[in-house]
C-alpha cells in the first residue's frame, strides 16, 4: 500500500478529525473519505476546503469544462439523530453543488448509506432520492441491482455505494468490482471512467464592455454636488418644452450630467501592469517593503555574510521582521473593519447577506456558458445575449386570437385615450418636498439603469437637482408623455435554482432595472392613486399593501384548517399556477380595469405611457443584447408592477366573493386568501370548488393568460372520499402536501404543517453554509459574537419564516430547538454534551422557541391594530367561540399571552398598544421569562460551578467571547477555555466519572491526586514550568489592582481556579481589569492544553 500511495497525492478527511481528544485516547477511530490522484497531474488539481469532515472536494482543470470530484461518507443508520445528521450532510452537498454547478461538471462518489434500489425505501433512502432529484443528478449505467454492501453476519446485503454525475454520460464503464481476497471491508468497490483532456484549463475572463460601476463610498460628495449644480444651470427647462423629443433630449442631457459628474469625482485608477495580489497593500507596507529591499541589497553587496554578528545581516532580518509585522497589522485592521461592518448590519440589510454569500461562492459561481433556445445550443456570450433577447421578445409578444370581448377592450382603451387627450388638464402636480421625500426612500447600492444612473446620483445631487427634477416631472405629468430613456429597461435573467437545468431559459426569472428618475415618478403617481386602489382592493388580497403582512393570508388558511378539524368538515384547497403571470399581463385590460376603479384623466394617460412602446435589453456577461419591444407584461422590478397586477386580478376575487363561492368561518368569507398572483381557492364542497375552478379558467381565458393544470395542485383534508377536479379540460393532480406562500401544508397531520420545520431547518442550514462555508464547526476563525450576529439577522428570519402563521406540534418545536441549540454549540466549538443553558447564556441568546413566540405576538399586534381587516374579525370570532382544545391559531396566541403573563387578547383587541410599545413589551417580557428559566436550569448543573450564573443574561455576551476580538488565535484559545469553564474538557476525573471500573481518576502526568479542573489549572506539578509565566503575569495584574490581593486569592486553589476560568464572577476583580486577566487566563488554558496533549501522546506511545 505504501508503494502504491507513493505515486499519489491524497486528500483525506476523517469524521473525528475535529475531535480535540488525543487520537491515542479515542476508543476507536471513525471512517472518512479520501481522494487520491497521481502526482504528475497535481498541477491541474486544486484541493478545496469546502465541506465538513465527511466531504472531500477537489477541482480538476480540464477541457472543455472543469471537473469537480466530491468524495462523501454519509452518516450511518442508527441512533435517534441519524436522519438529522443525514439531512445535514445533504444540505452541505447542496451548497457545494450550488456553488460549482454552473462552472463545473460534478461527480459525487462514496458510501451514501442509502439505496436507490430498495423496493420499500426507508426514510434515509427517501432523503437520498430527493437529493438526487433536486439537483438533477444521474446514476451511470451499469450498476443495475447489484449489491455493494454485505452485513458481517451474512444475513443481509444491499446497494449503498454510488457514483453520481451531473451530466449524463460523463462517467463510463461503470461497474462493481469483484472483491479481492485481501479486502476485509464489508463493501465491494465501484468504479467508473471519466474521459477528459487533462491539459491545464484556462478559463476566458469575462471582458465587460459596460462602464464600471461608480463606487460611491470613494466619491467626493461635496465636489459632486457642486459640479451637478453648476452644470444644471446650463439646462433651459421651460414649460413650453413638453414635446416628446424635447423631453427626451432634456432627460438625456440631465442623466449625462449626473453620470459625468460622478465619474469625474471618482479617484483616478492607476493602470495595473501586474495581476492583483491576493494580499492587500497599504502605504505603510509599501514603505516597509522598500526598506526591506534596500537592506537586502546592502547585505547582498556585503557578500551575503552568514555571520550572526554582521550588521548587514542583522539589519536585513530586522527589516524583514518589520515588513511582516506591518503586513499582519494591516490584515488585522482589515479583518476588524470587515467584522465591524458585519456587526453594524441589520435584518433588512440583504446587501451584506448576499455579499457574504458571493464571497464564499466566488471560487465556483459563474454564469452558464451555454443556453438552449428553441433547440439551438448557444455558447458564445454574444449568441447567448441575443438568444435571451429572442426568448424575452417572444415572451413579451401577445399570441392569441382576438374575440369580441378583446376587441371591445382594445376599442375602449382607444376611446378613453381620445376622451382624456381632448379634455386634458394637469391633475398631478408635485412639490419639491414630495420629490425630495421620494428620493430619500430609494435604496442605496442598487444596479444602475441604462443611462448609468442609480439612486445615489439623485440623493447626493443637492437642492438644485431636486428643483430641476421637480420641473421635469411636472412637465412629463403635464404632457403625459414618457421620455425615450424612461422606456428602456435592462433585463437580468436570475436563475431560480429549483433543480432546473441552467441551460433552460424557463429556469430564470426576468428582473428589469428601470430608470431611477422614472421610479421617482412612478412612486409619486402611485402615492397619488393609493387611496383609490386601497378602497376597491378585495380584503382577501394581502400582497403589497401598507400595514398588512402577506403572512396574514397564511393565518387565514391556518384558521380554515382549524375550523375543518374542529368541526370535522371537508376542506379542499386548490393552488393554481399562472404561467409567467407578470410577464404576460394584458396591457389593454389593465388600463380598462384601472379606469373602472376610478383612475381617470391625466393619471390614466400617464399609466398608459408606462405600458406603451416599452423596450428592453438583456445584460449578460459584460455586454448588452439588441433592443427588443415589450408589448405585454409588467416589469418585475418596476414600482407600479405589483399594484398593476392586483388591479388586474381583483375582479376575479370580487366575482368569487359576490357569488358566495368558497369557505366561510362563521359569517366571515375566507374563500380566496391571496398574495398578488398567489391565489388559493378554498371550499368545503367539491362541487363548489369545481365551480370556482371554472370561473378562474374562464377569467384566465378572457384575460389572455394561461393556468397550468400540471403545476396546479389540490389538497383535500378531512374526508376519505375521492373527487376529481378539472382545469382546462384536464385532471388536476391531488397530493398530500402543497405549498402556498412558501409554507407546505399537508392533509394528514393535526396542524397541517408536519414538514414545515424540516424545510425551514434545511433552508437555514444552507444559508449558514453559504455565508460561512459548508461545514461550520466554530473553527473557521469567526468569533462566536460575529457568527451569532449573522445568525440573528440572516439565519433566524429564514429559519422561522412562516412559523408565526401556523401551529407547531410539540415534536416539531423540539426538532427546531435541537437544531438551533446545536448550531449555537457549533459556533462556540462545544460538544453536544455541554449544558444547554450555558450554551444559550454565554452568548446571551434565548432558545428559538422564544423567537417564534416573539414573532407570533408581533404578528398578533399587527392584527389588533388593523381594525377593518378580516383577521381582526376572525380574532374576535374565534376567541369568543373556541375552547382551549381548539386548533385555532388565535387560541394558541391566547395561551402564549398567558404563558408570559401579558395582557389578555380581549384587552389588546379593545385597546391595542402602539407598534413600538408592543414590540418592546414583548421583547422585554419574553427575554425575562427565558432568562429566569435558563438560570434556574444552569444553577442545577454541577459542571457549571465556576460560572457566575447571576451575571449572565439574555442580550449580553459573556466576557470569554466578547474579549476575544477577531484574532484567530485568540478565538481558538477562547474555545479551549470555554470547554474548561463548562466542564466538558475531558480530564481524567471526567473519564473516571463515566468509567469507574476501568479508568482511575489519578492525574496521568504527575500521579498526585485526581485530575479535575483545579488540579489541572493550578496544582499539577508536571505543568509547573508551563504555568508559571502566566501565573506571574496574573499575580502582577492582581497586585496592580489591589496590593496583597493575590496572596488572598492563592490561599484557596478553588478561588484561583475561579479567577482563571471566569474572572468576572469574582467580586474582588475590578471591571477595568477584566480584559487583561481574560487574555492571560486564555493563554494559560491553551498552553496547558497543548502541553498536556503533547505529554499524553508521548506517554501513550
Amino acid at each position: 500500500m505504501e508503494h502504491f500511495l507513493n505515486k499519489y497525492k491524497c486528500h483525506v478527511k476523517c469524521v473525528d478529525d475535529t475531535n480535540p481528544i488525543s487520537p491515542l485516547q479515542r476508543p476507536r477511530g471513525m471512517s472518512g473519505t479520501a481522494i487520491c490522484y497521481k502526482r504528475e497531474i497535481s498541477s491541474s488539481v486544486t484541493e478545496k476546503s469546502d465541506g465538513s469532515m465527511r466531504i472531500n472536494v477537489i477541482k480538476v482543470d480540464v477541457k472543455p469544462k472543469p471537473l469537480l470530484i466530491i468524495g462523501v461518507y454519509m452518516p450511518c443508520r442508527g441512533g435517534i439523530d441519524a436522519d438529522r445528521d443525514y439531512r445535514e450532510i445533504t444540505d452541505e452537498l447542496s451548497e457545494i453543488i450550488l456553488k460549482y454547478k454552473s462552472s463545473c461538471d460534478i461527480v459525487i462518489a462514496g458510501d451514501t448509506n442509502a439505496s436507490t434500489a430498495r423496493d420499500k425505501p426507508n426514510s434515509r433512502d427517501k432523503l437520498f432520492l430527493d437529493f438526487i432529484k433536486e439537483h438533477n443528478f444521474y446514476t451511470p449505467n451499469g450498476l443495475g441491482q447489484e449489491n455493494t454492501y454485505f452485513h458481517p453476519s451474512g444475513m443481509s446485503s444491499t446497494q449503498i455505494d454510488y457514483i453520481l454525475e451531473s451530466t449524463p454520460g460523463l462517467v463510463t464503464n461503470f461497474k462493481v468490482l469483484q472483491r479481492h481476497p485481501l479486502n476485509t471491508s464489508q463493501h465491494d468497490p465501484v468504479a467508473g471512467c471519466i474521459n477528459v483532456d487533462l491539459d491545464t484549463y484556462n478559463s476566458e475572463p469575462i471582458i465587460s464592455n459596460l462602464p464600471p460601476r461608480v463606487k460611491w463610498e470613494k466619491i467626493n460628495k461635496e465636489k459632486y454636488q457642486n459640479m451637478v449644480s453648476n452644470k444644471l444651470l446650463e439646462i433651459n427647462l421651460e414649460p413650453e418644452k413638453s414635446t416628446y423629443s424635447e423631453l427626451s433630449n432634456v432627460t438625456s442631457e440631465l442623466c449625462a450630467i449626473l453620470d459625468t459628474a460622478a465619474r469625474a469625482c471618482a479617484p483616478t485608477q492607476k493602470s495595473k501592469s501586474r495581476p492583483k495580489s491576493s494580499r492587500s497593500w497599504s502605504p505603510a507596507i509599501n514603505k516597509a517593503c522598500k526598506v526591506s529591499k534596500q537592506k537586502f541589497w546592502e547585505w547582498k553587496c556585503d557578500g551575503r555574510p552568514l555571520n550572526l554578528n554582521c550588521m548587514s545581516l542583522i539589519n536585513m532580518k530586522e527589516a524583514k521582521k518589520r515588513l511582516r509585522s506591518t503586513q499582519r497589522q494591516h490584515e488585522a485592521m482589515l479583518r476588524k473593519s470587515k467584522y465591524e461592518k458585519i456587526m453594524k448590519a441589520h435584518e433588512g440589510d440583504q446587501q451584506t447577506f448576499y455579499r457574504l454569500i458571493a464571497n464564499q461562492r466566488k471560487d465556483g459561481s459563474v454564469q452558464t456558458t451555454c443556453l438552449k433556445v428553441e433547440e439551438n445550443l448557444l455558447s458564445t456570450p454574444n449568441d447567448i445575449r441575443n438568444g435571451w433577447a429572442d426568448y424575452f421578445e417572444e415572451l413579451a409578444t401577445p399570441h392569441y386570437n382576438k374575440n369580441s370581448y378583446q376587441n371591445q377592450v382594445e376599442l375602449d382603451c382607444l376611446f378613453l385615450e381620445d376622451i382624456f387627450r381632448s379634455e386634458q388638464k394637469s391633475q398631478i402636480i408635485v412639490s419639491e418636498e414630495l420629490v425630495s421625500e421620494v428620493i430619500c426612500q430609494l435604496k442605496n447600492g442598487k444596479a444602475a439603469d441604462s443611462a448609468g444612473i442609480c439612486s445615489e446620483h439623485l440623493k447626493y445631487g443637492g437642492k438644485t437637482l431636486v428643483v430641476m427634477l421637480t420641473k421635469l416631472i411636472n412637465l412629463i405629468f403635464q404632457s403625459c408623455t414618457l421620455p425615450e430613456l424612461f422606456e428602456m429597461g435592462l433585463v437580468s435573467p436570475v436563475f431560480k435554482n429549483k433543480g432546473k437545468p441552467a441551460t433552460d431559459p424557463n429556469s430564470y426569472r426576468k428582473i428589469t432595472v428601470t430608470s431611477v428618475i422614472n421610479k421617482v415618478m412612478e412612486k409619486l403617481h402611485l402615492n397619488d392613486n393609493s387611496t383609490i386602489i386601497n378602497k376597491i382592493q378585495n380584503y382577501l388580497q394581502r400582497g403589497f399593501t401598507a400595514g398588512i403582512s402577506p403572512i396574514f393570508a397564511a393565518i387565514i388558511i391556518t384558521e380554515l384548517f382549524a375550523e375543518a378539524k374542529d368541526n370535522k368538515l371537508l376542506l379542499i384547497l386548490a393552488l393554481l399556477d399562472a404561467q409567467k403571470a407578470f410577464d404576460k399581463l394584458w396591457h389593454s385590460s389593465l388600463l380598462r380595469k384601472s379606469y373602472q376603479i376610478g383612475i381617470e384623466g391625466d393619471k390614466w394617460l400617464m399609466l398608459k405611457a408606462w405600458y406603451n412602446e416599452l423596450v428592453s435589453q438583456v445584460k449578460w456577461s459584460g455586454g448588452l443584447s439588441r433592443p427588443f419591444p415589450e408589448k405585454q407584461g409588467v416589469r418585475q422590478g418596476g414600482v407600479w408592477s405589483p399594484t398593476a397586477y392586483k388591479i388586474f386580478i381583483n375582479p376575479l376575487l370580487d366575482l368569487l366573493q359576490k357569488n358566495g363561492l368558497g369557505c366561510y368561518i362563521g359569517s366571515i368569507y375566507c374563500g380566496t386568501p391571496t398574495v398578488a398572483d398567489d391565489i388559493c381557492l378554498a371550499s368545503n364542497c367539491p362541487y363548489e370548488l369545481q365551480a370556482m375552478l371554472d370561473l378562474q379558467e374562464n377569467y384566465a381565458l378572457q384575460e389572455n393568460y394561461t393556468l397550468s393544470e400540471t403545476k396546479s395542485t389540490v389538497l383535500v383534508t378531512g374526508n376519505q372520499d375521492t373527487h376529481e377536479f378539472l382545469l382546462n379540460g384536464s385532471l388536476i393532480q391531488q397530493s398530500e402536501t402543497a405549498t402556498h406562500l412558501g409554507i407546505t401544508r399537508d392533509s394528514k397531520s393535526r396542524f397541517d404543517s408536519s414538514t414545515v420545520v424540516q424545510e425551514r431547518i434545511s433552508t437555514a442550514r444552507r444559508a449558514t453554509y453559504a455565508m460561512m462555508g459548508a461545514g461550520l464547526h466554530g473553527i473557521n476563525g469567526l468569533n462566536p459574537c460575529v457568527s451569532l450576529h449573522l445568525i440573528r439577522i440572516y439565519i433566524i428570519p429564514r429559519l422561522t419564516y412562516g412559523l408565526e402563521a401556523i401551529r407547531l406540534a410539540a415534536k416539531d418545536l423540539t426538532t427546531i430547538n435541537q437544531y438551533y441549540k446545536r448550531l449555537l454549540k457549533q459556533i462556540q466549538h462545544l460538544p453536544d454534551k455541554a449544558a444547554d443553558s450555558a450554551c444559550y447564556l454565554l452568548l446571551g441568546e434565548p432558545p428559538i422557541k422564544a423567537e417564534i413566540h416573539r414573532r407570533i405576538l408581533t404578528t398578533f399586534g399587527n392584527i389588533i391594530r388593523n381594525f377593518d381587516s378580516i383577521e381582526h374579525q376572525l380574532a374576535w370570532r374565534q376567541l369568543a367561540t373556541k375552547s382551549k382544545s381548539s386548533n385555532s391559531w388565535f387560541i394558541m396566541v391566547k395561551s402564549i399571552l398567558e404563558q408570559y403573563d401579558l395582557p389578555s387578547c380581549y384587552d389588546l383587541l379593545q385597546n391595542p398598544p402602539g407598534k413600538l410599545t408592543w414590540k418592546e413589551l414583548v421583547k422585554r417580557t419574553v427575554n425575562s421569562y427565558w432568562d429566569n428559566k435558563l438560570k434556574l436550569e444552569a444553577a442545577s448543573k454541577s459542571s457549571l460551578k465556576y460560572v457566575d450564573i447571576d451575571r449572565l443574561s439574555i442580550g449580553k455576551t459573556h466576557l470569554i467571547w466578547s474579549s476575544a476580538g477577531q484574532n484567530t488565535h485568540a478565538i481558538t484559545k477562547a474555545s479551549i477555555k470555554c470547554r474548561m469553564l463548562l466542564g466538558v474538557y475531558t480530564l481524567q476525573a471526567n473519564r473516571h466519572k463515566f468509567n469507574q471500573y476501568e479508568v482511575e481518576p489519578t492525574c496521568p502526568l504527575c500521579k498526585q491526586g485526581p485530575e479535575d479542573r483545579t488540579h489541572f489549572l493550578v496544582q499539577c506539578q508536571h505543568l509547573t514550568s508551563i504555568r508559571q509565566p502566566f501565573i506571574d503575569a496574573l499575580s502582577k495584574a492582581i497586585e496592580e489592582m489591589s496590593p496583597g490581593l493575590y496572596q488572598q486569592i492563592t490561599s484557596e486553589p478553588n478561588q484561583l481556579t475561579q479567577i482563571i476560568l471566569d474572572c468576572s464572577s469574582s467580586h474582588l476583580v475590578l471591571p477595568q481589569f477584566y480584559n487583561r486577566l481574560e487574555c492571560i487566563s486564555r493563554g494559560l488554558c491553551y498552553a496547558l492544553h497543548i502541553a498536556r496533549s503533547t505529554a499524553l501522546d508521548i506517554h501513550y506511545k
